[in-house]
């Protein structure tokens, strides 16, 4: 599975399949899947090769393969 890390967040696929669901900790900080108990996920479901608008906060991709 193919997490993309984008500024302070996390894109992840949903449980569903349904695409990327993007997840951010407390104060910007990252935290790796399974550790998303004090995250706020967004209701941004991106699909996979999707590109997002840029903006101030949603920057900077940066793909992390085969990382859990």
């Amino acid at each position: 599975m193919d997490i993309i890390l984008i500024d302070r967040g996390y894109a992840f696929p949903d449980r569903y399949g349904n695409g990327l669901k993007l997840c951010y900790g407390e104060n910007g900080k990252v935290q790796k899947i399974g550790e998303f108990t004090q995250a706020v996920c967004c209701d941004i479901n991106l699909s996979k090769g999707d590109e997002m608008a840029p903006s101030e906060f949603y920057e900077d991709f940066t793909e992390i393969k085969n990382e859990v």
